[in-house]
């Protein structure tokens, strides 16, 4: 199969190297860094390239992103691709229907820092996605470490897709196949958003629980790609 990977805010591709690597043992693997949905030719470009894609998968804000791709192809060519998202949150921050998430207040806060001082603030990002992981120090650190070589304009530009991204309603009605799998230790992703997910009506909407982090994808990519295999076998 070919598989389309898009990257999660804040961390570049790189660090999805073995994740990617991993599967691409048994289908090609293209991987994507984040990108603006709300630019009309940039998001026709990418949607046309994800055409040829027989999975969209996508980890945290990729995990938006592969769901809003798969609706727009849905809407243009009535083809619905499977979508599986990686410790994603529907929406990331708190909105009326979609309440389990990140305050508004603290959201504000956040990209108050990521603007003002976006070097330090990343670095409590990297924290952040390995907290509640088995190695949380250790894993910040090699995660600050690829921020050498990271763009933090280009991150700071997608900031806003944080708070702007809403697929719930994309969720509750898609007749593609999607699988969520989310993470019992994630500090970024509240427990609720797995009751939440699997009390929307979508027939079609499978959800899986990992012991693991938001950084399972990184780290413990093992233990995400065992369900993601389970989900290809079964919609093959």
């Amino acid at each position: 199969m070919k598989i389309l990977v898009i990257s999660g805010w804040g961390l570049d591709t790189q660090v999805l190297t073995t994740f990617a690597e991993q599967l691409a043992q048994q289908h090609q693997v293209e991987v994507w860094d984040i990108f603006d949905p709300h630019d009309p030719v940039l998001l026709a470009e990418k949607v046309r390239h994800a055409q040829e894609m027989d999975v969209l998968l996508g980890w945290s804000l990729g995990g938006q992103l592969a769901v809003l791709l798969a609706h727009k192809i849905y809407q243009q060519v009535n083809i619905a691709k499977p979508v599986i998202a990686c410790m994603s949150n529907p929406c990331f921050v708190a909105q009326e229907n979609w309440p389990n998430a990140m305050p508004k207040n603290q959201y504000e806060q956040f990209k108050y820092a990521v603007i003002q001082h976006p070097e330090q603030a990343l670095q409590r990002f990297c924290a952040l996605v390995t907290l509640g992981s088995s190695a949380p120090r250790e894993r910040a650190k090699y995660l600050q470490q690829q921020l050498v070589s990271n763009d933090l304009s280009y991150q700071q530009a997608h900031l806003d897709l944080l708070e702007q991204l809403n697929v719930v309603s994309i969720l509750k009605n898609y007749p593609g196949k999607m699988l969520f799998i989310l993470a019992e230790k994630d500090r970024l992703v509240p427990d609720q958003v797995a009751v939440n997910m699997m009390n929307i009506a979508a027939k079609s909407l499978k959800v899986v629980k990992i012991q693991a982090a938001h950084d399972a994808v990184i780290f413990d990519s093992q233990l995400v790609i065992k369900p993601i295999s389970d989900f290809l076998k079964h919609i093959s």
